[in-house]
């Protein structure tokens, strides 16, 4: 007696052809460029321009006393720190004048893109100057926690 059972039969592979395979094996323009880091990339770029415009939390809540026992800083430390500082706020300002005379030499004499380079290592420049002024601030006021609008308008100085 025959076999009347039949088996299904697998379907054959389906056949892709030759224009097909070749674009997707050698005409692959993506990988070519390398899309999925250069889309990896523009995320983490993304993600950092982001989290500059955020305020930070800080990381714990002490004094200025707190600190200093902290850090284990004596009044001689602070005094060193804020000489250092003011020395420093001091070179970066000179730095800033000179670069601010070597940047309009280079509008009348040299090139606008070394002019360019020059106005953002003067904002670099700035924003370090900033910072140590900052630092003397908090040292000169013993608080931290200090805002821009307090250094700005230079509240409770007591040197």
């Amino acid at each position: 007696m025959p076999n009347t059972k039949t088996e299904p039969k697998s379907s054959p592979p389906k056949k892709r052809g030759f224009f097909r395979t070749l674009s997707s094996t050698f005409f692959d323009v993506p990988r070519w460029v390398n899309a999925k880091q250069y889309v990896e990339t523009n995320k983490t770029l993304y993600a950092r321009i982001k989290d500059s415009f955020r305020i930070a939390t800080p990381e714990r809540e002490e004094t200025f006393e707190a600190a200093i026992h902290r850090l284990k800083l004596s009044g001689q430390d602070l005094q060193e720190r804020l000489a250092a500082n003011q020395r420093g706020l001091t070179i970066m300002l000179v730095f800033i004048v000179l670069l601010c005379f070597y940047g309009f030499y280079l509008i009348f004499h040299g090139s606008i893109t070394g002019t360019l380079i020059a106005l953002a290592v003067i904002v670099l420049s700035a924003v370090r100057a900033f910072q140590y002024s900052f630092w003397s601030f908090q040292i000169k006021n013993k608080r931290l926690g200090c805002t821009f609008r307090d250094w700005l308008q230079r509240k409770n100085v007591s040197i």
